[in-house]
């Protein structure tokens, strides 16, 4: 029985229903079905390889977005976009060179011991002398000795467990001292006073000199800045040798706050002198100078005339005094500046007049007084002397001065066009692979990239060559292609990759002389170059659209007036605008915003209800708003954003009360034309005082800041479009996420592939179908045979009983 049945025909449907192939008729009629239904699977097989063969390009072409990417990437900073700073603008990277010379014969410590510079791309071009004469210092108080650490600060001091009670402020913050406290409690205690809102700006340290001898110290985090330590209760400051006083001075100051000073480019500051350091405010200034003759005197010539007399017994001290004796006919004071090494005596004139020293035997030249101006900051980080430069102050050094040159970074102009040449390369040779062809038969090989004769590739090729085999209009006509500055096409006849084809190669020498020698005609090769003028008209910014003109184009300008508007300063936006922590106005009225009237009640109305008020008359873009200032106190402020502010007609007196002023301008309406395209009157869209180029001026895009405050018209502006910029918008245009080429492509292919897995589920789902009614009318056919063949069985076993026996 066994033998009758092949368990390897069996097999189970959907419904769980097992079935055998072939028992009846000895026909696999699975087999038969699988057959058939392949022979049906075809045209999903190739779908499903056309799928594959569409992945590998999606692939591809994001390979290809890749490299596209990396090349306008390349292109950013070379291309001249404007940016704050113009930190994205490579022309514009600097670098900095200090040294450091004397004119007294002595050695100068080297720059880089003295200060150091950093430097943005918005640093200008050029020289800058300074010199330190003091650095920033913290002040640092300590406390007396404490010999334990482990102990509460009464029995660590000596006296009666617990005696140290109380309590103190630092910087307005109160610091609790508990009778258990250790010394590192206290610590503790104040460096937690020292977050939040309200910190202290002031850490505490513990400095262990020995086991037993042990100080706080108090440093402030800031330089410069004093430690204020008060309202003390209990003596605790007295008891810890802080302060025998409640605060007013400190018992173990370690070091005073001092300011940075330092001079900067010789400016002269004509009210007041200053003389160099001397050792002793108290020793006789013979003692500490040469190049007098005692005694002597010099003039102060200020308000009045006045001599001071001196002889070989004078000080620094007894100089103030005598210049002080003076002050009613000169004008002029004497103080002394302490510095941590030395006292310098300073001449100030009351009244910020100017005054002159006139020098009879040499005193004041000794000690070296001047009148160049001296700058003072709280740190030693100074970011506000020379824009897009901060200087850091490390040690100070009296006559040594530091010259700083700011110089074009043309080693990073340099790397900012390798990396563009690089990128360019790479990405030629990714389209070299996709169009490889055999050289001798001109027929793609299995070296061929999938992307072989797509119609992208070969226009992001052509666009590529053309561009970067051109020159740009409008420039020197020396320095108008790339082959000019060094960069040129390889030399396909010795390449041994072909795959190298068409890139580019650097004549390092070349691109180094030219840049050395024109580094603005380098730049107007890459970058969009433009000239305005009127130097109140900058560029913001312009776009694919915005063509060259070799006639430059004319703007006017219009209808330019406030665009805001503020008032002065009040301490209440809630009292009423008679009150005097507002306005107070005298006179209830209205006045008029751009011609809508504004009523108000002086007895009623306050700051903020007159903001409400201009709001609610929905003026056409005009809004108000209330300032609150840095210190405190509130403005109201108008913006217009259309139409020049007209603020006025008041029949009462609040608008004058209010003193307005203008805090910017707006344009109303502008104009472009260019002789190149016949435009006389191009639109321009003012948005503030930035000005837009529109259609149908062939300067679209153009994107303009206006810093004038008046009508003004006829203004050329000028520009040209470099090739770093033409490059740089092409290559754009190719990876746009909406529109891009290569995106676009990416789309469709994905597009086919959905389409394709959708043909191929109902090819699947119908050919199931077909597969099922193949085998059901296989197992009805079998079905049927297996009865005929019990049938004949029967028969057959009739015959053989009614068959006689031989």
């Amino acid at each position: 029985m066994a033998d009758l049945i092949n368990l390897s025909r069996a097999s189970v449907d959907a419904s769980g229903r097992i079935t055998l192939s072939g028992l009846a008729t000895g026909i696999d009629f699975r087999a038969a079905a699988d057959a058939i239904i392949k022979a049906k699977q075809i045209p999903a097989d190739r779908l499903k390889t056309e799928i594959s063969a569409n992945d590998k390009k999606i692939t591809a072409l994001a390979d290809l977005r890749t490299s596209l990417n990396t090349l306008k990437d390349a292109l950013s900073k070379l291309r001249g976009a404007v940016s704050i700073g113009d930190a994205d603008n490579i022309f514009k990277a600097k670098q900095a060179f200090a040294s450091t010379g004397r004119t007294d014969g002595k050695t100068p410590s080297a720059a880089s011991s003295l200060v150091g510079v950093a430097l943005t791309n918005a640093s200008a071009l050029g020289s800058r002398t300074i010199e330190v004469l003091r650095v920033a210092k913290a002040h640092k108080v300590g406390s007396a000795s404490f010999n334990s650490l482990t102990t509460d600060l009464g029995t660590a001091r000596g006296q009666a467990p617990g005696s140290i009670v109380g309590s103190f402020n630092i910087n307005g913050v109160a610091i609790q001292v508990l009778a258990t406290d250790k010394l590192t409690d206290l610590r503790d205690r104040i460096n937690a006073a020292n977050t939040g809102t309200s910190a202290t700006g002031v850490t505490a340290s513990i400095v262990s000199v020995s086991t037993t001898e042990h100080y706080l110290v108090l440093t402030h985090d800031k330089t410069g800045t004093s430690i204020t330590v008060n309202t003390e209760v209990g003596g605790v400051l007295n008891a810890m040798g802080i302060s025998s006083n409640g605060g007013a001075t400190f018992s173990n100051e370690l070091q005073k706050p001092r300011t940075a000073r330092f001079t900067a480019d010789g400016l002269l500051d004509p009210d007041r002198f200053e003389s160099r350091l001397v050792s002793s405010k108290t020793a006789a200034l013979s003692t500490l100078t040469t190049g007098t003759t005692y005694p002597g005197s010099f003039q102060i010539n200020g308000t009045g005339t006045a001599t001071i007399n001196y002889d070989s017994t004078t000080t620094l001290q007894t100089l103030v005094t005598a210049v002080n004796a003076q002050t009613a006919t000169t004008g002029v004071t004497a103080s002394i500046v302490d510095d941590d090494v030395g006292h310098r005596l300073v001449l100030t004139h009351g009244t910020s007049a100017a005054f002159t020293l006139t020098d009879t035997n040499g005193l004041l030249g000794a000690l070296g007084v001047d009148n160049e101006q001296v700058v003072e900051r709280t740190g030693n980080t100074i970011t506000d002397l020379y824009a897009g430069t901060t200087l850091t102050l490390f040690g100070a050094e009296e006559g040594t001065k530091i010259k700083i040159d700011v110089e074009r970074s043309l080693t990073s102009v340099k790397s900012q066009v390798t990396a563009f040449v690089d990128a360019y390369n790479a990405l030629k040779t990714v389209i070299n692979t996709h169009s490889y062809v055999d050289p001798a038969t001109g027929a793609k090989t299995d070296k061929t990239g999938v992307l072989f004769g797509s119609r992208t590739l070969a226009e992001i090729e052509q666009k590529l060559a053309n561009l970067a085999g051109t020159g740009v209009d409008g420039v020197s006509v020396d320095y108008r292609a790339l082959v000019q500055v060094g960069i040129k096409f390889v030399d396909n006849k010795t390449l041994a990759d072909p795959l190298k084809a068409d890139t580019f190669v650097i004549d390092a020498a070349k691109l180094d002389a030219v840049l050395l020698s024109n580094p603005e005609d380098v730049r107007k090769l890459f970058t969009f170059d433009f000239s305005s003028s009127d130097p109140r008209v900058s560029l913001l910014g312009f776009t694919a659209k915005t063509a060259y003109n070799a006639a430059g184009y004319t703007i006017n300008i219009g209808n330019v007036g406030p665009g805001q508007r503020s008032s002065v300063a009040v301490t209440s936006a809630t009292a009423t605008l008679n009150n005097a922590s507002s306005f107070a106005a005298t006179t209830s009225g209205l006045f008029q915003i751009n011609g809508t009237n504004i009523n108000y009640n002086i007895a009623t109305d306050t700051l903020d209800s007159v903001v409400s008020a201009i709001n609610a008359a929905a003026i056409s873009g005009v809004t108000a708003s209330k300032v609150t200032t840095s210190s405190g106190t509130f403005k109201i402020q108008i913006n217009s954003a259309t139409n020049p502010l007209t603020i006025g007609g008041d029949t009462g007196d609040l608008v004058s009360r209010m003193t307005l002023s203008t805090d910017g301008y707006l344009v109303g309406q502008a104009n472009i034309g260019g002789a190149a395209d016949g435009t006389a009157n191009g639109t321009v869209s003012p948005s503030q005082a930035s000005l837009t180029v529109t259609s149908p001026s062939t300067a679209e895009g153009l994107k303009v800041f206006y810093s004038g405050n008046s009508n003004v018209s006829g203004i050329t502006l000028k520009y040209t479009i470099g090739l770093g910029a033409q490059l740089h918008f092409a290559v754009e245009q190719m990876v746009d996420a909406v529109s891009g080429s290569v995106e676009n492509d990416i789309k469709a292919l994905k597009s086919q592939n959905d389409l394709s897995n959708k043909r191929i589920t109902e090819i699947t789902q119908r050919l199931e179908i077909q597969r099922q009614t193949i085998l059901d009318k296989f197992i009805a056919a079998e079905q049927s045979m297996a009865i005929l063949k019990r049938a004949l069985d029967s028969i057959n076993q009739i015959n053989a009983t009614l068959s006689p026996r031989r």
